[in-house]
This record gives C-alpha cells, structure tokens and sequence, in this order.
C-alpha cells in the first residue's frame, strides 16, 4: 500500500488524504510515522496521555474497556481521533491489535504545523468520516454489543 500515489491494483489512498495533492501528501507523511504492530501488541493504553491521532491503514484494532470487553473496533480505512476517549488529558479506554495492524500516527503537534490547507482538508474529511462512522452508531450490532458488554460487566462483579 501506498501512501503517496495509487499503484496499479493498490488499494487508494486513505480516505483522510483524500483531496492531497501529491506535495501535500509527502508533507504529511514525512510528519507522522508509520507504526506496524503484532496481534496483542497495545497501541495505547488507559491512563496515559496521548494526543495523537491513528489512521488505520490495514487491520482491526479493538478498543477495550476495564480490559473487561471489546467496546468498539475499528478497521481498514478508519481513524482513532486524539480526543477519542479522553478525560484530563488521558485515555479512558486501551487500543490493542487484533490481527497485524498498520496505523499510521499523527501527533496534535505535528499536525498544527502543516500548513492551513493541508489541515483544512484532512479535518473535514476527519469530519465527514466521523459523521459516517456515527450514523452506522444506530445499527442494532451496535446496540447489541453494549447490551453484550453490560451483561459482562454484571457477570464480572457477581463472580468477584
């Protein structure tokens, strides 16, 4: 997979980068870091501060709760935003590989100091891809797994 052009039979570009020139492209990738990790291996974990944002490029990455349950999962063409479960500063929740995963990871830093375009562009397409992501929210899987997740949360305390 490329980021910076579409080779032939390639999967595109990801969505965020979607309207990039091929400058501004290369300017946000020499700005963040490509980070390819095992299934298990934590991307970030709860109770820590992290203001990054992760770009899913291949794979799952489960988000846990209490390390208790799966909470959500986000795939290929997905992103976690830097304000993704946070309180003061810290994450509430941890992000865990579920199969080989490659995110590519952008710091709020890194990203203030791209230019105003390249920053217009990649938040509206951050907020069109999360008004996406919210209107699948009132699908019935979803509704299912909280309803999953309270039971194992009941489970776990009448076990204790």
């Amino acid at each position: 997979m490329s980021f910076l052009k579409e080779e032939k039979g390639a999967k595109p570009r990801h969505p965020v980068f979607e309207g990039l020139t091929d400058n501004q492209l290369v300017a946000v990738y020499n700005s963040g870091q490509v980070r390819t990790m095992k299934a298990g291996e934590t991307l970030f974990a709860a109770g820590t501060a992290d203001t990054s944002t992760y770009l899913v490029l291949k794979g799952t990455v489960e988000i846990w709760q209490d390390n208790d349950y799966v909470l959500s999962t986000f795939k290929d063409d997905s992103f976690i935003a830097s304000n993704y479960a946070q309180l003061n500063g810290q994450r509430t929740v941890s992000a865990v590989a579920f199969n080989q995963v490659s995110v590519f990871e952008l710091s709020d830093a890194t990203i203030s100091k791209l230019s105003d375009q390249v920053q217009a562009i990649c938040f509206r397409n951050l907020f069109l891809l999360t008004r996406q992501h919210n209107d699948a929210s009132d699908k019935p899987w979803l509704k299912m797994t909280r309803a999953n997740a309270a039971l194992t949360a009941q489970l776990k305390k009448l076990l204790q």
